[in-house]
């Protein structure tokens, strides 16, 4: 009897396969098996990590003189750090108009061989938030933004101990002071075309000055 046996072998996830090999045993010196040796392997560059491993299975070697055992070998897949993108990065104006946020959107682009993200977060210097996933895939989140003020900005994402990040934008807030604007009640219900209609408009603010 003879047994050929794979070899074990590992990569990285995204990996391609690498080259898979086996050892022949309990051959008579000078003996040798016919046909040629191949492997199946279920492991793709996107399969994911897996506990036990993939099985590296060898065949196709025949003999007419050996009863031929074949022994699986076993694949390690490795996690490697996700990869997260910084799609989106704005400022705009908070909803009652009081002050700036910057707003930022992201997308996963895979978790590293995980199977589920752990968690994603858009990060400020020290500060952090945690992102909201969207049913578009993408993931936001927001922070608070003073005037005249640089920002710089990315995206993180962990799954497990595995941690990406994006790379860094720097995001200029202007030193505009947000102002509510309010346009009187015009003398004229509606527009005839050819008339003229004058509109006066305040700001909340008291030093605020331009053309409305």
């Amino acid at each position: 009897a003879a047994t050929v046996t794979a070899a074990a072998k590992s990569r990285n996830y995204g990996e391609e396969n690498p080259e898979f090999t086996a050892t022949t045993t309990d051959l008579v010196e000078g003996d040798q098996l016919d046909g040629i040796l191949k492997f199946t392997c279920s492991a793709t560059k996107d399969s994911l990590v897996k506990e036990g491993g993939y099985d590296i299975i060898p065949y196709g070697l025949t003999s007419d003189n050996y009863k031929i055992t074949f022994t699986k070998g076993t694949l390690t897949v490795s996690a490697v750090n996700p990869v997260i993108e910084l799609t989106e990065a704005k400022t705009v104006l908070k909803s009652d108009n009081s002050a700036k946020e910057i707003q930022l959107k992201a997308k996963l682009i895979h978790a590293g061989g995980a199977k589920a993200i752990s968690s994603v977060k858009f990060v400020q210097g020290s500060t952090d938030v945690t992102a909201t996933l969207g049913d578009d895939g993408f993931y936001t989140g927001k922070f608070d933004a003073s005037a005249g003020t640089t920002y710089s900005v990315k995206a993180s994402a962990t799954a497990g101990d595995k941690t990406g990040e994006s790379n860094t934008i720097s995001i200029v807030v202007d030193a505009l002071t947000p102002q509510v604007v309010s346009f009187g009640k015009s003398v004229l219900p509606t527009m005839v075309y050819g008339n003229e209609m004058t509109l006066s408009a305040t700001s909340d603010k008291s030093a605020a000055t331009g053309a409305y």
